[in-house]
Order: structure tokens, then sequence, then C-alpha cells
């Protein structure tokens, strides 16, 4: 199978499978822009034996990709990820297109933010998106989510790109849950893109940050393709080699910038016990001529809320990374080894993030009022960030006893 790709709207070469175990990408004659940081445009080819973690950055997994490969199977009796790739390749987060041989990009297929707004995750509405939307979305998660540009009737601009976030069965209540877990980064003073949650609070539309204002797109790449691993390795990494890969690829005020902002993200994940943060979770855009930074902030979910309990009342989550050689909940004395890693000031980025989740939490208990549903989970969740927050030395101002008849189920 080969694949044709493109950079920026620019064909910049052809990805090809010459056996299950050995992938070749090859620029073209003249070719400018690199496909990867890790890439540089040169005569020979990049030979792997897998897929190149650049092309699996946005790979579908999960709930999408099995939908996108039953589709698949069905139609060419082929799978693998170059099928996939095949499929959704024109749709990507990043400025890289990926088409079968001879073929060219496509646009976007166009929705109703105001549909997918007030009909949320009804069953029916779902379905339709999932029917419309699967094959055309490049993008990576474990659970079910696809792109679509929409016309927006909430904003000024008329137009917008989202990644737009299904529910969950085995997850409930999963989109509210990074509503607020994603509000409470934006309150920290968190990078984020601009975020809308369903009428039902069951569908979340997270607006694409690779997305210039004139509808280019800065090319993204997350830190398994900056460190050249496959994504199914995304859980081996460790904070210190997220660190130093941001060192290497992040330059002047970029890299000052970049660090300091990960340090943040990163001691909020772990105080919303997020244990989901993984390499797949943090990446950094580029644009020509200008030093790659760090991403905004996305996936932040306090994936605690649906792990079992110990005896203790502890919960069985534990971080995604390794962090000083073992993976732990941090404790203070950790996050100010991390800090100094990163040259962040800890005192005033503790400060921001206390205040932000405070914050954040009382926002969805009042959330909690008028959506009784929710009330019980809720009530999880702000008991997983009142431990996260002590077990870091940071004084949560909600009071979960004065809360209990707000949020618990009645």
């Amino acid at each position: 199978m080969r694949l044709d790709v493109y950079v920026s709207g620019k064909h910049a070469g052809v990805l090809e499978q010459l056996s299950p175990a050995e992938f070749k990408f090859t620029y073209q004659h003249g070719a400018e822009d690199a496909v990867s940081l890790t890439m540089p445009v040169r005569a020979e080819p990049y030979l792997a034996p897998y897929l190149h973690p650049v092309f699996q950055v946005s790979l579908p997994e999960g709930d999408l990709r099995a939908e996108i490969e039953r589709e698949t199977l069905k139609r060419t009796n082929a799978g693998g990820d170059m099928s996939v790739l095949a499929v959704v390749g024109q749709h990507l987060v990043g400025n890289l297109s990926v088409v079968p041989e001879g073929a060219t990009p496509s646009p976007d297929a166009m929705e109703s933010l105001a549909d997918v707004l007030k009909h949320g995750g009804s069953p029916e509405f779902i379905a339709k998106l999932i029917s419309e939307h699967a094959t055309r979305s490049g993008v990576s998660g474990g659970y079910l989510k696809v792109l679509a540009e929409t016309v927006s009737t909430r904003r000024q601009m008329p137009l917008g790109r989202w990644i737009v976030k299904l529910p969950s069965a085995s997850h409930p209540w999963l989109s509210a849950n990074e509503y607020f877990s994603m509000r409470a980064a934006q309150l920290s003073g968190i990078a984020t893109p601009h975020i809308e949650l369903s009428d039902d609070g069951q569908v979340l539309l997270s607006e694409r940050f690779d997305v210039k204002e004139d509808g280019s797109q800065f090319a993204f790449e997350d830190m398994c393709s900056l460190m050249g691993l496959p994504s199914g390795l995304k859980f081996s990494g460790s904070v210190e080699r997220i660190v130093k890969t941001i060192n290497a690829y992040c330059a002047g005020d970029q890299r000052r910038q970049s660090l300091e902002m990960f340090f943040r993200q990163y001691t909020l994940a772990m105080v919303l016990r997020n244990g989901d943060a993984h390499l797949k979770n943090f990446g950094v855009l580029s644009d020509k001529g200008r030093s790659p930074r760090l991403s905004p902030c996305y996936d932040m979910v306090t994936m605690a809320a649906y792990a079992p309990l110990q005896n203790n009342g502890e919960t069985m989550d534990i971080p995604a990374l390794m962090f000083g050689g073992t993976k732990r909940w941090p404790k203070p004395q950790d996050i100010g080894r991390l800090a100094r890693m990163c040259g962040a000031d800890a005192k005033a980025v503790l400060c921001d993030i206390e205040s932000g989740v405070n914050r954040a939490a009382l926002d969805m208990s009042e959330y909690a009022k008028s959506n009784p549903a929710f009330r019980e989970h809720a009530q999880k969740i702000l008991m997983l960030w009142k431990d996260g927050m002590e077990k870091a030395g940071l004084s949560p101002a909600f009071d979960l006893a004065a809360l209990e008849p707000t949020v618990k189920a009645k």
C-alpha cells in the first residue's frame, strides 16, 4: 500500500508498507517542509519496523478505530494502521494530510453546532454523528470522538473546527467530568482550547487548537512521536523524559514557557487524579520559522473517578508515567523537584492551581444542583480533588460535608 503525504497542502512524499514489519517514507524531490521534527527533509528514505510515530499521532484508537475498521474491512478486506490511515488521513489534527496515492485532500464534513449542543447524547444523534463523521476523523484517544467543522449559533465566529467527544457507556458523565477538569485547567492559568458542554452534559466540544485564525494548521506532534515510540507505548515513558524532550525541541523563550506550562499542567493532572496523563496527552505545536512550543492542555479528566476503591477508601488508580523511578501520586517534595527541573516558581504555580481547582469545584457543585443525575458522580470527583489537593499540600476551600446535600444523589 502506498499513500501520498501532504504538509500544509503541499505534497511532501510517499509512505509505503513493504511488509507487515517494514514501513518506508520517502520525501519527493524538492520537498521543503518536514513531516516531523524528528524526520528532516533528506534524499534517503526513512525506514521503520512499524508505522512511523508521526503518522500515529492522530491514528484513532478504541471505539472510533473499531468503527472505522468495520467499515474498512467491509469495503477492502484490509486492516491495520495503514488501512485506517488511508481512510482518515485527510482529516488529521495538525498540518499533515495522508491520502491514497493519486488522491487529494478534501474539506471536512459540516455539522450544526446548535444541533450538537441541543441533542447531545441522544442515541439517534450519536448514531448520526458516527455514521457521517467517523471515517473523516483522524483523532487519537481511547474514547469515541469525531472531528467536525460546525456552524455556530452561540459565538461570534460563524465557523469552528471541533473535536466532538461522545458518551461512554463504561464511563458515565465522561464529558461533564472533562468539562470541569478542563475548567480547572483554564482557571489555573493553563492554556486550553475553547470548550462547550451539550445541554444534557453528555457531549463535549473542544475547539481545535491546531487551527489558525486563517484556517491553516500548525504542525502537531505528541511525545510518543517526538520520542520515536509507537502509540502503543504511551504508558511506558517518564516525566523526566518529557522534560528532556521539551529541552531538546523547544528553544529560547518558547522552551522556558513550555517547561513552566508542562510543570503547571502535569501538577494539575496529578492533583485532579488524572491517571491517564500519558505520553500522548502532551504534545508540541510548531510553525515554519518559529521554535516549537508545548500545545494547549487537552484530555484533562479525573480518570480515578472510574477506578475501584481500596478498603481504606483510596482509589486503585495510579499515574500513567514514571517519575523518580516510580508510579505514585506525587508528594510536595516530588512537586518541588519537578519545579526545579522545569525552572518554574512552584509557590506561584501551586497558588494558581489551588485557586483554579477551588473555583472549578464550586462551578461543578452548582451544575450538579440543576442536574440531579450528575450529583453522585460529582461528589466522587470532588472527593478525589480534595484528596489530591491535600496530598500536594494545597487547601481545598470547599467543604464536602457542606456540599453533600448539594451533590449527593437522593
